[in-house]
């Protein structure tokens, strides 16, 4: 297989041990990122540091974003200074941020006009799945991309899955959040019912360990909480994006989805909040 020149762009909470997992398996690795403090950790174990994504789309045939939203993706590679400026014909760009299917079909469109592939491959599995390098990634676009990628995705994740054309990698990812936030959802009413009746939430949520209720969101509830720390703010902002696209693509669909409709018009932060703040009460149900 060819050698390839990998561009990370984004190296936050889970793109930066993402980009490391690459740097371990000995794959060249350009970084880059608005903050240096990644960049400089990232650099210490191997990694080159580019000064733009528009940097990176001149020295890479493989140029990865890690980034939060639709926003931030468009200027990384449709902005002035963006990878799509520099980016040489036969380069291959991979999403792997989770955000609208239909934005990457647009996308791999702008991009297969230059002659540049595209995948989209979404991940499951959180900063710990990112720090272990076991994330479940799936992907979506042409069979021979992903062929080409394989080897890079196995350097980050555990579970590669090819799922399609463009844009089903990201339908999975939706779907699979979906159903995350129903979990949040019953977790956040379960721990009322449970505070109201004088069981504290810590031992609440170590039982149901053991029961039918078991369930990702109750084994990482501080992830969710973080009982007002800053990084909270942006977990609530990443889940509020994904029920968004949620609900859009099942709009898109013509589905009507209960779970997904009663997670829109939630408040996330004052649910998370609420279900933090509770004490338990001394039973005196009627």
């Amino acid at each position: 297989m060819a050698k390839h020149k990998v561009g990370f762009i984004g190296v936050g909470d889970m793109g930066k041990p993402m980009a490391r997992g690459l740097i371990e398996k000995g794959i060249d690795t350009i970084v880059y990122d608005i903050r240096k403090e990644p960049l400089k950790e990232l650099e210490t174990l191997g990694a080159k540091v580019a000064g733009s994504a528009k940097e990176i789309g001149s020295l890479c045939d493989i140029m990865i974003t890690m980034v939060v939203d639709i926003a931030q993706i468009e200027a990384v590679f449709l902005g002035s200074d963006g990878a799509l400026t520099s980016a040489k014909e036969g380069a291959i760009i991979v999403v792997m941020s989770t955000v609208d299917p239909f934005f990457c079909r647009k996308l791999a469109k702008i991009a297969a006009e230059k002659r540049i592939g595209f995948l989209d491959a979404p991940v499951s599995g959180g900063q710990k799945g990112a720090e272990a390098h076991s994330l479940s990634i799936m992907v979506g676009g042409e069979k021979h991309l992903f062929d080409e990628c394989k080897s890079i995705f196995e350097a980050m994740g555990k579970n590669i899955f090819y799922v399609g054309e463009v844009g089903t990698g990201q339908a999975i990812k939706i779907a699979n959040n979906s159903i995350v936030h129903a979990f949040l959802i019953g977790t956040a009413g379960g721990i009322a019912l449970a505070a109201a009746a004088g069981v504290k939430v810590e031992r609440f949520l170590e039982i149901i360990q053991t029961t039918t209720a078991r369930n990702w969101v109750a084994q990482n509830w501080e992830y969710w909480s973080k009982k007002g720390k800053p990084e909270g703010k942006a977990s609530l902002y990443i889940t509020w994006k994904d029920i968004m696209h949620a609900r859009d693509l099942a709009k898109a669909y013509g589905l009507s989805l209960p779970s997904v409709e009663a997670a829109a018009k939630l408040d996330l932060a004052k649910l998370i909040e609420y279900a933090d703040q509770l004490q338990p009460k001394t039973f005196n149900a009627k």
